[in-house]
């Protein structure tokens, strides 16, 4: 009897902080009979903070101490399905590189090697799943909710990303060697076939569940994002009638 209560006052006090985050950001804009008409000043502050934040998160690393561990969840399942992998034995290739605030990986960088395909593949920083993830942590950052509930929600997002993006990536090079082995695609065409394409539809759904998992974690991102798109539909639409 004592854990039901305990269970129904914990779901109770969490569906108690969620309705005040959501209460607090709706508080940016206010309702007239024209529509909702928002802060300016509230809005625009919080975009830019959300570009530099975001963009910020992305560049502050070269997230090599997340690309070992992803690369080694990566090799245990493909070991799991027999898939035989090495370790690179060459260096990131130049190309692969970037330059600047656009450097994508260094000596550092780890890969996979599958020899039934004959190519090396790398775990560059694009492939950590950060530059989705650098996006929604601002988001987190910036939506109003209590701090406690923030880092819940980022800690939970975080390990949700390493593990999905891993098995994303897994599931790619899985894909790739069963249309090089079984189907006789050249490597080049496999990997567009295994990954290219499907990581669109996996990364956009992917995104949609990291949106869920952070909204459960009280803190109502889709809210924040709905009022900067409702914002700027408000302001294309006035511009638009004044032509």
């Amino acid at each position: 009897m004592d854990g039901t209560i305990s269970k129904t006052a914990s779901i109770s006090s969490t569906a108690v902080t969620t309705e005040k985050a959501q209460k607090t950001a709706a508080e940016l804009r206010t309702q007239t009979s024209e529509g909702p008409e928002f802060d300016d000043l509230y809005i625009l502050g919080s975009f830019i903070i959300l570009v530099v934040l975001s963009v910020s998160i992305y560049i502050a690393s070269d997230y090599v101490w997340l690309e070992k561990p992803t690369a080694d969840l990566i090799s245990m399942v493909l070991t799991l399905f027999n898939i035989e992998n090495y370790p690179p034995a060459n260096p990131l290739p130049e190309s692969l590189r970037g330059e600047g605030i656009f450097l994508e990986g260094n000596d550092n960088t780890p890969g996979i090697y599958i020899p039934s395909n004959n190519t090396e593949y790398w775990i560059v920083k694009a492939c950590t799943g950060m530059q989705a993830g650098a996006i929604l942590l601002a988001l987190i950052a910036i939506t109003e909710a209590p701090w406690r509930n923030k880092i819940l929600a980022a800690f939970s997002f975080f390990i949700f990303l390493f593990i999905g993006n891993s098995l994303r990536i897994a599931f790619h090079l899985i894909t790739t060697t069963i249309l090089v082995t079984q189907f006789g695609m050249d490597p080049m065409t496999a990997f567009y076939w295994g990954h290219d394409i499907p990581t669109k539809i996996i990364g956009f759904f992917g995104t949609l569940f990291f949106a869920w998992v952070i909204e459960r974690m009280g803190v109502p991102i889709i809210d924040t994002f709905a009022d900067f798109m409702e914002y700027a539909w408000i302001k294309i639409s006035w511009v638009l009638n004044k032509i």
